[in-house]
């Protein structure tokens, strides 16, 4: 009877273990930083918004639940690179960044525009027609290497603010002449935070900074835990997007699925 009962706790072990191979951290929690950036995330969207609903989603697909905390978006980036929370959402890959955290497979293309007043004569091919402008754009943000790299050696002058809002409000102000935006974003903004005669005066041009895509990250501080949690992640997110779920829950969105929880 001693030899059976060493067997079947031998078995159960095995199948225990099997068990937690395919599930992944079954039951585990992942903590992400969040910000506002509708209609992507936002605490006022339905499941936060979209982006956050696709990453819910990836991770559950492997047994885990993600815990949302909002934060300013540079106070996210800081909270992951310090280990405080386990990553975070919505971040383009940079050279810089990669040195701090890991970085997910692609989980959203983008398109960075440039909006500007309609009463502001503007045209650009390159950088270089950007000189001479105060630029409006976002603290953390990349907006390309040549950009980011023109912006940090001085060529051109570029106003930070923490939050996009505030760069449109200065849009508005005339203390920016441009702003740099995703364009499903910036639009969003505008329609939330300005009345209808203001979001008229804006426009944006057709040629893109930026086309990228983001991604979720994760901490070094914790090396051997993200990276099998990234593992798990974009396995996830392969099956959302076999599945069909992924590609659903854009045309969700665009329907209306995440709209705001609360009016203005």
């Amino acid at each position: 009877m001693g030899y059976l009962n060493v067997i079947f706790r031998m078995i159960f072990i095995i199948i225990f273990s099997l068990m937690n191979t395919n599930m992944g951290l079954s039951g585990e929690i992942v903590r992400l930083a969040n910000g506002e950036w509708p209609p992507f995330t936002s605490q006022k969207l339905k499941k936060f918004g979209v982006y956050s609903d696709i990453v819910s989603k990836a991770f559950a697909l492997e047994g885990i639940e993600v815990e949302y905390k909002f934060f300013p978006w540079a106070r996210s980036y800081y909270n992951v690179k310090t280990g405080t929370m386990d990553g975070s959402l919505t971040w383009a890959p940079t050279e810089e960044k990669k040195r701090d955290v890991i970085f997910s497979d692609p989980v959203f293309m983008h398109k960075k525009v440039i909006f500007h007043l309609k009463a502001f004569n503007f045209n650009w091919n390159s950088i270089k027609d950007l000189k001479g402008l105060n630029i409006g754009a976002t603290r953390q943000y990349t907006y390309g290497s040549v950009f980011d790299n023109a912006a940090k050696r001085g060529v051109i002058h570029v106003e930070y603010t923490t939050n996009e809002v505030m760069s449109l409000k200065k849009l508005f102000a005339e203390r920016v002449q441009v702003f740099l935006s995703d364009i499903n974003v910036g639009y969003n903004l505008l329609r939330s935070n300005f009345t209808q005669d203001k979001v008229k005066l804006v426009t944006h041009h057709k040629k893109p900074i930026q086309e990228t895509f983001t991604c979720v990250i994760l901490t070094k501080k914790n090396i051997s835990k993200s990276i099998h949690l990234m593992k798990l992640f974009n396995r996830g997110l392969r099956k959302l997007k076999k599945q069909g779920v992924y590609k659903k829950t854009i045309e969700d969105s665009r329907q209306g699925e995440y709209l705001l929880k609360l009016s203005k």
